[in-house]
């Protein structure tokens, strides 16, 4: 890479978009006008990529309503640009035929400069993000709503581009400017990045300029394109910032059949996931809060989970909507939804908001906080600071190119199955903890993070330290769980994705996963198998011994000998009480059954169950016809059932039911005009014999 000359020290006023201080923060940067051509705009300027975001972030406040109008005009004036070259487009109109909301406020301004080449134009393009209003966030969800399907540029940002294009064109012709002797910096956050994006791409297709002038820096730019030539290297002029934390960069997605992606190159902060967590504490926290303590007042709040988010996200939405036409076209109607929410969000006129509902809210959110150590409060700020330009702007100050940037991916493992599973650090410390295949939020401790959804649970491990996963099931077969690794860039794409392994986990008996910085080079599940103390140890630490839970559970059976019993089951897994009422479907007036019981639940394998349950009956026989002594009964009786939950709480099973017929004490409930009998008898003894009968249930 070549090496930069150095500029002078100037001071320049910044203000942040939501922040709490009335006048701007002077920032020094330095600024030679001589970097352009020094350089082709192919190489890297961290200086350049500085000063842009400062024109991005003040870019913000530029606005007619606003007192401070004048902040981005000084921008300007400090770079030596006088005010009759400033040209400003922030008046809009949504109702604008050809465009409607799919417009963004901009500036222009120019200046001579002096190069290796002579005198020649520097045209600075600032693009502003997406404000607080529904229009231009519709414009983001316009993926391609003309047709409602696949495009190959996204539509929204396609029609502000030409717009900013058009007016460009009649900028540099207005002010006499040879656009083939002139240098360009163009610049944009979150929409305004798009557009940036956009635009230096197309400039360079007319042949408007030469590329090598297009010096492009954007910040938090979503994708634009599902254009194959998105990935031609003759872009390579457009540097793309982004926060691996941000979800905004993953959007519209690039997973499956979503093809998105940025013109240019992308450069990615570091994060809490691919530098050590004590240097990430004490250095890169410290660095970025130097700017963004002083413009917000407050320190920056990370999520400390990499790329996660931003990935879970894309998982979730392109396992809803697997193209662009089913975001458009599918049940869930997303697109719609979507637009509904802006205009909710933003309406026209902000509503009064009552005191009672807000007090409601604050008792909830209080009480959320309280069993999740505030993590409600927290992140809220931190999804606000993962996109916001402040964050952006305090990382490019607060290092120089070297420091600020990484390379190195991550790594995530799918489970799938019914098990439980614990994550431990490597100081022996839960950092998450999945029950019944469900993710325990409480138990998530970052940097590692976990989510659970039809497909399986997610675990994602940073790069920059190892972990143990223990899986676990209390069966007393082994049961199949299978496990897989993805592979994730350092902007959180999926890379790679790798055949499933499967762990065979069984009472007394756990699968040890080695995760973290080894799953970054792995191609298929290494585990161990470990048995005995040790394997009890693990389960005791980890919290994954079976939770005894309390549940009262309505059952409904159907047996072979025509009696319906319906009742309820209370207690645990481990002991629980039921109290069931039949009656023979086949002759309403033969007898009623009343029945009480005491079983014991066992895992047999993955999710059937083993149910082991002694009842005693007491059998009414409905007929007053008989004789007292003939119609009350007690019979001892025997239930084994075989349950599948294809759901947590709902059972389906098939028992074998076991009732004892002792001679001489409860023979009158045998008799076939009392009760139908499918199998025949088994004889115990010369008093005792067993009547079987199977029966079919359900419970809730």
């Amino acid at each position: 890479m070549a090496a930069e000359c150095s500029g002078e020290k100037i001071s320049v006023p910044v203000i942040a978009l939501e922040t709490p201080i009335e006048t701007p923060m002077e920032i020094s940067v330095e600024w030679n006008e001589k970097w352009f051509g020094e350089n082709t705009a192919f190489i890297y300027n961290h200086n350049l990529a500085r000063i842009a975001c400062i024109l991005s972030e003040v870019s913000y406040v530029d606005t007619e309503e606003d007192p401070r109008l004048t902040i981005l005009k000084k921008v300007y004036r400090k770079f030596g640009v006088k005010d009759d070259l400033m040209e400003f487009h922030y008046d809009i109109d949504y109702s604008l035929e050809g465009y409607g909301y799919n417009q963004a406020a901009f500036s222009f301004a120019s200046k001579d400069i002096y190069g290796k080449n002579g005198k020649s134009n520097l045209i600075f393009v600032t693009i502003r993000g997406t404000p607080e209003v529904a229009e231009e966030w519709i414009s983001n969800i316009n993926v391609g709503d003309s047709s409602k399907n696949e495009q190959k540029i996204h539509e929204g940002f396609f029609y502000t581009e030409s717009q900013v294009q058009k007016s460009l064109i009649d900028y540099v012709e207005k002010n006499n400017i040879n656009p083939a002797n002139a240098y360009f910096l163009i610049t944009g956050h979150s929409r305004g990045a798009a557009v940036a994006n956009l635009l230096g791409a197309l400039l360079a297709d007319t042949g408007f300029c030469k590329s090598e002038n297009l010096y492009v820096y954007t910040f938090a730019s979503p994708n634009v394109s599902c254009d194959e030539k998105v990935s031609d290297p003759k872009y390579n002029f457009i540097w793309n910032i982004v926060n691996p934390e941000d979800l905004v960069p993953a959007v519209p997605f690039r997973r499956d059949e979503w093809k998105y992606k940025k013109f240019g190159q992308t450069k990615v902060f570091c994060s809490y996931w691919n530098v050590s967590h004590e240097e990430f504490n004490s250095e890169y926290l410290s660095g970025i809060n130097k700017t963004f303590n002083a413009l917000m007042k407050r320190d920056y709040c990370p999520f400390r989970t990499g790329t996660y988010i931003p990935s879970i996200v894309t998982q979730l939405v392109t396992g809803l909507c697997p193209d662009v036409k089913s975001y458009y076209h599918s049940p869930l109607k997303l697109r719609n939804k979507f637009e509904d929410a802006f205009h909710k969000i933003f309406p026209e006129e902000k509503p009064q908001i009552e005191k009672a509902p807000n007090a409601v809210f604050a008792l909830i959110a209080r009480a959320l906080n309280e069993q999740t150590n505030g993590f409600l409060d927290y992140s809220t700020v931190a999804f606000m600071d993962m996109h916001c330009c402040t964050t952006y702007l305090s990382w490019l100050l607060g290092f120089d190119e070297d420091r600020a940037f990484s390379e190195t991916g991550s790594s995530r493992i799918i489970i799938k199955g019914t098990y439980d599973c614990a994550v431990f650090d490597k100081d022996g410390n839960v950092c998450a903890r999945v029950l019944d295949s469900i993710v325990q939020l409480t138990s998530l401790r970052t940097p590692v993070v976990a989510f659970s959804y039809s497909g399986g649970t997610v675990i994602g491990f940073p790069s920059s330290d190892d972990y143990k996963i223990v899986v676990y099931k209390d069966s007393l077969l082994p049961t199949f769980v299978s496990a897989r690794i993805e592979h994730y860039d350092a902007q959180g794409y999926l890379t790679e994705s790798f055949e499933r392994e499967y762990l065979t986990p069984r009472k007394n008996s756990v699968c040890v996963i080695e995760a973290g910085s080894t799953t970054l080079f792995q191609t298929r599940i290494e585990h161990q198998k470990v048995k005995g103390e040790e394997a009890r140890t693990y389960i005791r630490n980890g919290g994954i011994v079976q939770r005894e839970v309390f549940r009262i559970q309505p059952e409904l059976t159907f047996s072979s000998d025509w009696n319906v019993e319906g009742g309820v089951r209370f207690g645990s897994r481990v002991i629980h009480c039921a109290l069931l009422t039949g009656h023979q479907v086949t002759d309403l007036g033969k007898a009623f059954e009343l029945s009480t019981g005491l079983g014991h639940e066992l895992t047999l394998i993955d999710k059937y169950m083993l149910d082991f349950e002694l009842y005693g009956k007491f059998l009414f026989a409905l007929d007053d016809s008989y004789p007292n002594s003939e119609r009350f009964n007690f019979i001892p009786s025997a239930r084994v059932s075989l349950c599948l939950k294809p759901f947590r709480r709902f059972e389906i099973f098939v028992s074998g039911v076991f009732d004892f017929d002792i001679n001489d004490f409860n023979d009158f409930a045998f008799k076939s005009e009392v009760r139908n009998k499918n199998f025949g008898l088994w004889n115990v003894s010369d008093k005792v014999k067993i009547v079987p009968s199977v029966r079919f249930g359900f419970r809730l």
